[in-house]
């Protein structure tokens, strides 16, 4: 069953690979293409919100989840800000 929903998948992501190739030189309808796209991502996102908001254990859960999201956004900013830090070290030849 995964694997029949995976091939799926699959098969309508080359679909549009393949529709895209075409349509590449059509300015029209590319702009037109990407108007559908944003309201397509604006919709999942806004279900995705119901979503979350219905759920009463998130809901309850939501400081604690917070706090931890908070930890893990520092901890990336501060990982990233050391790897530039080492990479301009390492790039200017330890100068």
């Amino acid at each position: 069953m995964a694997n029949e929903v995976m091939l799926i998948i699959l098969f309508v992501f080359l679909v549009g690979i393949v529709l895209g190739y075409c349509i590449r030189a059509r300015a029209r309808l590319l702009r037109w293409v990407a108007r559908m796209s944003n309201i397509a991502l604006y919709s999942l996102l806004f279900i995705l919100g119901l979503s979350l908001g219905v759920d009463d254990s998130l809901m309850a859960n939501l400081p604690h989840i917070g706090l931890n999201a908070l930890f893990l956004a520092l901890g990336a900013i501060g990982m990233s800000l050391g790897c530039c830090y080492v990479f301009s070290k390492y790039a200017a030849g330890g100068k």
